[in-house]
């Protein structure tokens, strides 16, 4: 299909869909005219709120249903059919349902719920959380209904495309195996990303690997996105803002649902979930258990994983534990290099669609095998009125490898000696195949404490997170095509232990001055240590300290009971990462540590929200500071990740939009835009031959400037519909912004453009209700769930980078179609 084809199809069905909502414009509009809308708030007897309450509305035949938030909000959009009195029942897991009879247009509901038996509901202490309206930070709030109308199987980071200033990619083209997002234009590993509160980026190299997460959205109740510095108050660096996920709690009722899918690449996903109920008022739990195996868009770019959950809770009068484990091994190709622009364009084989899903790593064995199981215990209780103590344990390890074959390396590189060859001649070069392994394990405990004060006017947090992580990393060749005849087999040319030890303790007061003024004021302490021990090849061993305090200051206005305007200033920082500051991997690294500085910045925000009825909308502006910020230096190392650059001063400025328009239970528009304008102030680059590269005033790299989604809900009958629409702008594949202090480069009728460029991506999804299938077998409801991703089939490229003589580009799939059946009991 050519370009304007493809245009025309996609004008045809986008005009289509708003043609449909423009006939049912009248219907809609007479529903928001007639609608009642009954809202409140749910909470224990102390005040706590209640997450996942059930709230019915009933007005003689007719029924309304929802659920309240984690704040214990619920809100009810009832059409003329209902009519006052109305009967309203309150239920929670563990709580007494009550019913309450409402006379008149009083729709405010202020629901307090008495525990049942000895159960006191689940417990939590807010933590790094923020509330909407309330809290002086740009978020995003993602809950379990829009993760299930979006969720098809794919990666973590793919899912929350569309969130303001959110952009992810995925190395296989699919959306299954190594994916990653960059949040306000920087990559994960400056991002702070928590799963329960526990901090999931690595501890040495920052990143987080969500390819061991598979199917992990499956058993996730919330995503809270949080740009900026926010309030995270430890685990990773919010720099870019924090990403943290909360698991759902079991559910009050025995359940079981069973999913399957299957689609394009050969794509087959497989899922049970488990949900016991509650037993004897005190314990509940939940299992799931995930398989997924792929072909992938990309050649042998294949993906085979599995995947359990298990969340086993226990609830008395004042307290709530949970053990929570999950994990589950992955095997997948790799498949992070780029490609050329020659095999963009089909100038290898004469054909652009075979040509642009080559994977320049063809070695069939270069596999990575990884295996990361993860045990949470958190234990929530009630020590006094208005105090609720927390107490997090976690430990999670890992285990595995990856093989990769690597053509005419010199010998020394990896510690093997020249030696001469049958004729004679000095044999310095080989082909070989080399193999990686890493065995680590972290263990960490957070303490933290919530004090309600000063008449409920004030909410004072404090703790304290440890973490102690090891590893140790060998790396050997294992094949050469010429093998020194005096080395071992499986010769290690890298070989050590690294510690890291981390302290963060961190105080927070939410105070209100009044009904419309609040304060969130904090400080934190961070301290970290890297200690690198029993290096069998370079022998070194040394430590390297980084200390230093992150204090925040915010205020949150609220103008009207519609409007809220906030403003804050937070400090950020973060620590290098082990390898930016030596890299015992690397041979060409240079014999001794750097003594690199933290990354600092200051981050200004200031923003206002309104909601009105049906209708919500957020402004945010940002102005970020950034001292001595290590940058992408254009390129990816031999682990696919971005290699960095330190000492550039830059500024990141710009603005987030977020609005939502829901006038029907089944009817509802989304819109978000994001400006992300991002400079060098002053960064100098250092090519091969030492020659210096002045950046001062170019854009940097690596993320789009410009992004914009807009979501369309429309249920009809049995089915609903999604329709997903990405636009994304183009963005440079180095800090030259496309060489932009030399244009006589780009007149060279030679030159590649090292920019990705814009494109527009949509998405379509529907769910149709079995209905009375479902009963064929016994099943209380059955759906088929039918995915179209690329819709219009778009060729576009989804990241890029300059590595070598020329730019290569990450390309992504085209057109695949996935179908899916669930079933619930």
């Amino acid at each position: 299909m050519n370009t304007r084809l493809k245009s025309i199809s996609y004008r045809v069905v986008v005009s289509g869909v708003l043609i449909g909502m423009l006939f049912a414009w009248p219907q809609l509009l007479q529903a928001a005219d007639h609608n009642l809308l009954i809202h409140g708030v749910l909470h224990s007897p102390e005040g706590a709120p209640i997450d996942g309450g059930k709230v019915i509305a009933r007005s003689g035949e007719q029924e309304a249903e929802g659920l309240s938030g984690s704040d214990g909000r619920f809100e009810l959009k009832l059409d003329e059919s209902f009519s006052f009195p109305l009967e309203v029942r309150a239920s929670a897991p563990g709580f007494e349902e009550i019913v309450i009879d409402v006379r008149h247009e009083d729709r405010l509901l202020d629901i307090a719920l008495s525990p049942m038996g000895n159960f006191s509901g689940s417990l939590e202490i807010s933590g790094s959380r923020a509330e909407s309206g309330k809290t002086p930070v740009p978020m995003s709030l993602i809950d379990r209904k829009e993760i299930e109308e979006k969720n098809w199987g794919q990666d973590v980071p793919l899912l929350l495309q569309g969130t303001p200033g959110f952009y992810a990619y995925n190395d296989n083209g699919n959306g299954l195996g190594y994916s990653y997002f960059y949040l306000r234009g920087f990559d994960m590993r400056r991002t702070s990303v928590s799963l329960n509160g526990v901090p999931l980026n690595d501890a040495t190299s920052h990143g987080v690997y969500f390819v061991d997460l598979n199917s992990f959205l499956s058993t996730t109740d919330e995503i809270e996105v949080q740009r900026g510095v926010g309030r995270s108050l430890y685990g990773g660096s919010a720099i870019g803002g924090s990403v943290d996920f909360r698991t759902a709690v079991p559910s009050s009722e025995q359940d079981l649902k069973i999913d399957f899918m299957a689609g394009a690449f050969n794509t087959k996903r497989s899922e049970i979930r488990f949900n016991t109920g509650l037993i004897d008022d005190e314990w509940a739990a939940s299992f799931r258990y995930s398989k997924t195996s792929s072909d992938g868009y990309r050649d042998l770019s294949w993906l085979e994983a599995w995947n359990y959950f298990l969340d086993l809770d226990h609830y008395s009068e004042k307290a709530t534990t949970r053990l929570i484990l999950f994990g589950g091994p992955e095997r997948t190709h790799l498949a992070y290099e780029g490609i050329t622009r020659a095999r963009l364009r089909g100038e290898i084989t004469g054909n652009r669609r075979r040509d642009r899903r080559y994977n320049p790593l063809s070695y069939p064995g270069e596999i990575d095998d990884f295996f990361q199981p993860h045990y949470q215990l958190i234990d929530t209780r009630q020590i006094g009125k208005n105090i609720v103590l927390q107490n997090t344990l976690y430990y999670f390890e890992g285990e595995g490898y990856y093989k990769q074959y690597k053509e005419d390396r010199w010998m020394p590189e990896y510690g093997l000696e020249p030696f001469p060859g049958p004729d004679g001649n000095l044999i310095e070069n080989t082909d070989l195949i080399r193999k990686r392994e890493v065995d680590e394990s972290d263990l960490g405990w957070i303490p933290g404490i919530e004090w309600k004060h000063g008449g409920g006017r004030g909410k004072l947090q404090a703790g304290i997170a440890l973490r102690y992580h090891t590893s140790h990393h060998l790396g050997t060749v294992i094949w050469a095509q010429h093998y020194p005849p005096t080395a071992e087999p499986d010769h290690a040319y890298y070989d050590y232990k690294l510690i890291k030890t981390s302290l963060q303790p961190y105080v927070e007061e939410n105070w209100n001055f009044n009904s419309r003024l609040s304060l969130l004021a904090g400080l934190s302490w961070t301290s970290h240590r890297y200690h690198l021990s029993h290096d069998e090849i370079r022998n070194k061993n040394f430590s390297r300290s980084f200390n230093y305090f992150l204090p925040r200051l915010g205020l949150n206005f609220r103008a009207s009971e519609d409007l809220s305007v906030y403003g804050s200033i937070s400090r950020g920082a973060r620590e290098p990462a082990f390898r930016d500051i030596y890299d015992p991997q690397d041979y060409w690294f240079g014999p001794d540590p750097l003594n690199l500085d933290p990354e600092k910045l200051t981050d200004y925000e200031l923003g206002a929200e309104v909601r009105r009825g049906t209708v919500s909308a957020k402004l945010n502006l940002f102005y970020l500071d950034f001292n001595n910020e290590i940058v992408w230096a254009g390129g990816v190392d031999s682990d696919g990740l971005p290699t960095t650059a330190n000492g550039a001063q830059t500024t990141h400025r710009g603005a987030e939009f977020e609005a939502g328009w829901f006038p029907a239970e089944r009817f509802g528009v989304r819109l978000t835009a994001s400006y992300n304008h991002a400079t060098f102030d002053h960064f100098i680059e250092y090519d091969w031959d030492g020659n210096e590269i002045d950046h001062a005033g170019n854009r940097i790299a690596g993320a789009p400037e410009l992004m914009a989604s807009l979501q369309l809900n429309g249920g009809w009958g049995p089915v609903d519909v999604l329709l997903s629409i990405n636009e994304v702008g183009k963005f440079y594949l180095d800090n030259s912004e496309d060489e932009r202090k030399n244009p006589e480069i780009r007149d060279d009728p030679g030159y590649i453009h090292k920019t990705n460029p814009s494109y527009r991506n949509v998405d379509l999804s529907l769910k149709i209700d079995l209905g009375r299938g479902a009963s064929l077998i016994g099943a209380e409801k059955a759906d088929l769930n039918i995915r179209i991703n690329n819709l219009f089939d778009t060729l576009y490229t989804s990241y890029g980078y300059v590595w070598g003589p020329e730019p290569t580009w990450i390309p992504a799939s085209t057109r695949g179609l996935y179908a899916g059946l669930s079933l619930d009991w």
